[in-house]
């Protein structure tokens, strides 16, 4: 996982998540707490762009997916994949398992990609 991976405040206006996305294709939400409470990518944005240019309050909590899949620290990549289910995610918030509020990182598919050499690698392939 990534861990350090910026989050972005469910206040945020949409505005400025765009300039944001520049950065990183999508990013875990925090509330004021500082706790998790969803995530927002591209796809939610693009999403919403439409109705920002009727609504330009739009915030980050507007647009955001509010129960995010999860994965926890000490879970293999295998289970974590295998959660996904074949979704087209490109990133999920790790978070603390005896506190899933608590964001720890994000596994993003290079951090993926990075364990699947490593273990090729050890196997000598």
């Amino acid at each position: 996982m990534t861990r350090d991976f910026p989050a972005l405040p469910r206040t945020m206006p949409i505005a400025e998540l765009i300039e944001r996305l520049h950065e990183h294709h999508g990013f875990p939400v925090v509330d004021e707490k500082g706790e998790l409470c969803g995530i927002v990518t591209m796809t939610d944005v693009e999403t919403a762009l439409s109705r920002s240019a009727k609504d330009p309050d739009l915030t980050v909590a507007d647009v955001a997916t509010k129960s995010p899949i999860v994965a926890y620290p000490d879970q293999s990549i295998q289970d974590a994949l295998n959660q996904l289910g074949g979704r087209e995610v490109g990133r999920i918030p790790v978070v603390d398992r005896g506190n899933p509020k608590k964001l720890v990182g994000v596994l993003r598919r290079p951090d993926i990609i990075r364990a699947y050499t490593q273990a090729l690698r050890k196997q000598g392939r």
